[in-house]
């Protein structure tokens, strides 16, 4: 992941869901008193639950 053009460590090994959750929650709570429009859209794939189940 890169946050201000800089490759961190910080999330690594983490899902890309999780990881895109958890920078959203981290955008919001620092830019809650701003107007912004922000869209998140997931789609996973599901084919090893699938299987499981």
């Amino acid at each position: 992941m890169f946050r201000n053009n800089e490759r961190t460590k910080a999330y690594q090994g983490m899902y890309a869901t999780e990881l895109f959750r958890r920078e959203v929650l981290r955008f919001v709570r620092e830019n809650y008193k701003k107007t912004f429009l922000l869209y998140l859209f997931y789609s996973t794939v599901t084919l090893l639950a699938r299987l499981r189940g």
